[in-house]
């Protein structure tokens, strides 16, 4: 019979991360420690909010999920719903729901994950990020790893052709 119940190592290095959890981020609400807002950048398909939800599982947002709401709203599916010319639509829901998560708590770190292929849309952003005392880092996602969007293959074309330009901008 296997056992399954953890090793004292195991419970150690638990026990070690809840502390280390809850100094961090007692150290933020003291102000030591700056919460992160993490952009997470990359053509749809290349894993950036699979990314987002495993750093802030609690307080991540994305573009898809604008288009997903839409699609459970009208009991439809995020691939009819999903329309490009909509798009500033699904960025507006992104920075309102960070600046709502940066209002009802500033110690916490936030993760969005959008293509921001374009550079102004980093500003909206960045300004928030200063206004409510978070710093920022920015992750760019280069893998491919299949579109399950609605998302043709010339818009994702075009989303690469736009990113390295960006890329190119950033210095990267």
């Amino acid at each position: 019979m296997t056992n399954l119940s953890p090793s004292e190592d195991t419970l150690s290095d638990i026990e070690e991360n809840v502390v280390e959890r809850n100094n961090r981020k007692r150290l933020k609400e003291l102000g030591a420690i700056k919460p992160t807002l993490f952009i997470i950048r990359g053509i749809n398909g290349s894993g950036k909010t699979s990314l987002a939800r495993r750093v802030c599982p609690a307080r991540t947002v994305s573009d898809t999920d604008y288009f997903q709401k839409e699609a459970d709203r009208k009991d439809d599916s995020y691939k009819n719903i999903y329309d490009e010319s909509q798009n500033i639509h699904a960025y507006n829901f992104c920075l309102f729901k960070v600046e709502e998560w940066m209002q009802a708590d500033p110690t916490t770190d936030i993760c969005v994950a959008n293509p921001f292929t374009e550079k102004d849309q980093f500003y909206p952003y960045i300004n928030l990020a200063d206004e409510y005392g978070f710093q920022v880092s920015v992750i760019r996602c280069e893998n491919y790893f299949g579109n399950t969007h609605a998302i043709k293959g010339k818009e994702i074309s075009k989303q690469y052709r736009e990113l390295k330009k960006v890329f190119k901008w950033t210095g990267h």
